[in-house]
């Protein structure tokens, strides 16, 4: 395999690390246009930094290391992956270069059915609080201040609700259960009256009692959360969770428990973590994921994963690594609001790498994934259609 110039490999970082001008947008654009082979090392590159690979590289110092480790994965792929987008440390990374490379698939779709498919993909619920009453309280992104809410003082912000604790809060009301639901698109932070934090993903939901008891701190989730527990020796903290129970003193994990998904799972950042599934129990070390496939033949087991692809939701980030495209759309369709169909069920199992921003348009998204893949996305109606190009 060819090594590319010097001034490309810093062309490709630049765009990775702060992003590039418009002459160098164009540069790098023609030589993309050159041969597959550069299109090729681009998404390996693309690839290397969201694995970490390259995090430690500046811009004009290439490596004979680094650049083995490219040519070595192009020429050791078995797989066809996948690269949504490259997500920048400190700015949003262009990538009109593979936008501009992959719009031949959109040909029969005008921009405007995009633009509109986009408009209505985005999601203007707003996320509900339900009282015991079953009374439900839209809580505005716009609104700010203090709630009064069944005699509680809570207090809500742009990003989230906090619940007040006071000394004499549990002699004054009565503990009640509260429901909090997040629409698709959405993302949400509650802080429980322990001061534990929970940052809920789109499509879930989150039942808790206003104050815990004496002697337990309790809550049930549908969906995807990340909790941050308030160290409470006296006082565990339990999650239940499609059949599953997390119980943990004080740390920081990750639950996925989505009503339909093939696969459960606890992911640990850091502290420890009990689980127990029916007689099983699971004792989870920071750095490992316990998950658990559904259904009648579903397997269950512990494995050591990279943490930060279970938990970049929280940034805005969806990575993913070798799921099959029916999972990717599934997990696109929390993010934005829209109906797929496979016309080629055998695409379903496809299997990508790759990750995407929050906020992407889908044009965009669906672009890159069609340029390198035999995969074509086309509107019929308000709905996407997925077919072999």
């Amino acid at each position: 395999m060819t090594e590319f110039p010097d001034h490309i490999f810093d062309l490709l970082m630049k765009e990775l690390t702060e992003g590039l001008d418009f002459g160098e947008n164009e540069q790098l654009r023609q030589w993309l246009g050159k041969s597959e082979e550069n299109r090729t090392v681009y998404r390996e590159m693309q690839e290397l930094w969201l694995s970490g690979s390259l995090a430690g590289l500046k811009t004009g110092k290439r490596t004979t290391t680094a650049w083995a480790e490219i040519s070595t994965r192009v020429n050791a792929r078995k797989k066809r992956r996948l690269l949504l987008t490259a997500v920048s440390v400190a700015a949003s990374v262009a990538i009109m270069v593979g936008v501009y490379l992959g719009m031949e698939q959109f040909r029969g779709n005008t921009d405007n059915q995009w633009a509109e498919l986009n408009m209505h993909a985005v999601s203007t619920e707003s996320v509900r609080l339900v009282l015991p009453s079953g009374e439900e309280l839209a809580l505005a992104d716009s609104v700010r201040g203090d709630l009064d809410v069944d005699g509680e003082s809570v207090y809500k912000d742009l990003s989230g609700i906090f619940y007040h604790d006071s000394l004499n809060a549990k002699s004054q009301v009565a503990s009640v259960i509260h429901e909090l639901i997040i629409p698709k698109g959405g993302h949400y932070v509650l802080t429980l009256v322990d001061g534990t934090t929970v940052t809920l993903n789109s499509e879930s939901s989150i039942t808790y009692p206003t104050h815990f008891s004496d002697s337990l701190r309790e809550v049930w989730l549908e969906g995807e959360a990340y909790f941050d527990v308030e160290h409470n020796p006296a006082k565990p903290f339990i999650v239940h969770s499609g059949g599953m129970r997390t119980q943990v003193l004080g740390t920081q994990f990750n639950v996925k428990a989505y009503d339909g998904d093939v696969r459960q799972s606890v992911t640990l950042v850091e502290g420890s973590v009990e689980l127990s599934i029916a007689s099983e129990k699971v004792r989870l070390k920071p750095g490992f994921q316990f998950y658990r496939e559904t259904g009648e033949q579903g397997q269950s087991g512990v494995e050591q994963v990279d943490t930060y692809l279970y938990t970049s939701w929280k940034e805005g980030i969806m990575y993913f690594d070798d799921i099959t495209l029916q999972e990717l759309m599934t997990r696109l369709t929390r993010w934005y609001n829209f109906d797929y169909e496979f016309k080629d069920q055998a695409l379903k199992e496809r299997l990508f790498t790759g990750g995407v921003k929050k906020g992407d348009d889908l044009q965009k998204i669906f672009s890159l994934i069609g340029m390198v893949n035999d995969v074509s996305f086309s509107i019929k109606g308000d709905r996407i259609i997925i077919d072999k190009k």
